[in-house]
């Protein structure tokens, strides 16, 4: 029962006849959610500048626009839905606010691309834990990438040791060694920072094939990493 004395169905139904009443005290009835989920955002990116208000301001928007959409018969739980509707009016602002904002969802664009290419490319095994365990591991070795400041590193590798032995050098070494067309992708995604889509036009490929090369690429690193064959990457 809602706090007004109506079964929450009767109110799904009666909204979706177009009772304005019945609108309103479905608002009513979501909105400490909604305004539960903004705060959660907001404490996630409030270093990006965007304040408490505006989140809830998203969130409140998403909510208004979003039960006109809902069919209870077709769906069973609205606040799951509701809940990626909030996430994603927040985000799509936030890049608006700083720099901050703005790196932060291009960081979480390129990561979902990364991901997404794994997840694709990988056939899944009989065993589900050693699917995720693969999965986990190739997402490490698109971490230690990441992390790689390309440009000091090659200083470091001309005019000094300081680089020896460290686990960013020997990834260095090892995409050298992989075939032309991943080490080009491998080089261009992690180092000079670029999309699939900007590395599919630079080379005249789909996304998808990009994204495929990618895959492959990681896992040829992956195994050298933990077998130590280096002759194998050429493969």
């Amino acid at each position: 029962m809602s706090g007004d004395g109506y079964d929450e169905q009767v109110l799904w139904s009666l909204s979706q006849a177009n009772d304005a009443d019945a609108k309103t005290r479905l608002i009513e009835l979501y909105t400490p959610f909604v305004k539960q989920i903004a705060r959660s955002w907001y404490n996630k990116l409030n270093f990006t500048g965007i304040g408490l208000d505006d989140c809830y301001q998203q969130a409140y928007v998403a909510l208004l626009e979003l039960i006109p959409r809902f069919d209870p018969e077709k769906n069973s739980d609205f606040k799951p839905y509701l809940a990626l509707r909030v996430k994603g009016a927040i985000l799509n602002v936030v890049k608006y606010y700083s720099e901050n904002g703005h790196y932060y969802c291009w960081l979480r664009s390129r990561n979902k691309e990364a991901i997404d290419s794994f997840i694709t490319n990988e056939a899944l095994k009989d065993d589900k834990l050693d699917s995720l365990v693969d999965l986990t591991l190739e997402l490490a070795v698109s971490y230690w990438l990441s992390a790689v400041d390309y440009n000091y590193i090659i200083t470091e590798f001309n005019n000094s040791y300081k680089m020896e032995n460290t686990i960013y050098k020997e990834l260095i070494e090892v995409v050298e060694r992989l075939p032309k067309s991943e080490k080009f992708i491998i080089n261009h995604y992690y180092f000079y920072q670029l999309s699939f889509v900007e590395i599919a036009e630079l080379m005249a490929l789909s996304r998808v094939r990009v994204s495929q090369l990618h895959a492959q690429g990681i896992k040829k690193l992956l195994f050298y990493l933990c077998n130590g064959d280096k002759e194998l990457l050429t493969c």
